[in-house]
């Protein structure tokens, strides 16, 4: 017997891919809530934390807008079908060369140009000094603390909340009618 994949689209469901990230997404949104909540000198606010959360549930958002199910051959009609999921993409790199073109073209449209810049930033070195900003310079700086710290996790913190909502914004873009959700292969 054959194997048979086809791929998933945003928003289409189920995608493991897509659930890992919101539940990091989720974690990242509840530290953030602790972390404002802290007050006085010695309670040190965790911003490395939420931007930590931020910067995975980012990668695997994206990771999730382009997902090939496969299911392996059937030994016999009393085995159980094997359902693999798999994303384009190896390791932490989440390069946008490897979406679809209406997934990259709507992504553009839909996120506001600061956020765009800042996703664009995964298809280069700035990545690893987005989310480990102390191994610059031979790791002699720390993630930083204070407003710089706080300022840096909100930014991936609210580029990774614009994700969680965007197969929304796919399946109700004028041009989903011209598109397949699933791609057979």
């Amino acid at each position: 017997m054959e194997s048979t994949s086809y791929q998933i689209t945003p928003g289409w469901l189920p995608n493991p891919v897509f659930e890992t990230a919101l539940a990091f997404f989720e974690a990242a949104e509840a530290e953030y809530a602790r972390e404002t909540k802290k007050v006085g000198i010695f309670q040190l606010k965790r911003w490395f934390v939420v931007h930590h959360l931020s910067v995975l549930s980012v990668e695997l958002f994206l990771k999730s807008f382009f997902v090939k199910v496969t299911y392996g051959p059937v030994a016999s009609p009393d085995s159980p079908e094997i359902e693999a999921y798999k994303h384009a993409f190896l390791g932490h790199k989440a390069s946008l060369k490897e979406l679809p073109p209406d997934v990259v073209t709507l992504l553009k449209r839909y996120l506001p140009p600061h956020l765009h810049e800042l996703m664009d930033d995964l298809d280069t070195n700035k990545i690893t000094q987005g989310r480990y900003p102390y191994e610059q310079h031979e790791g002699k700086q720390r993630f930083p603390f204070g407003d710089d710290g706080q300022r840096l996790a909100e930014q991936w913190l609210s580029l990774a909340r614009e994700l969680s909502k965007f197969p929304d914004f796919y399946f109700s873009s004028p041009e989903f009618d011209d598109r397949t959700q699933i791609k057979g292969s």
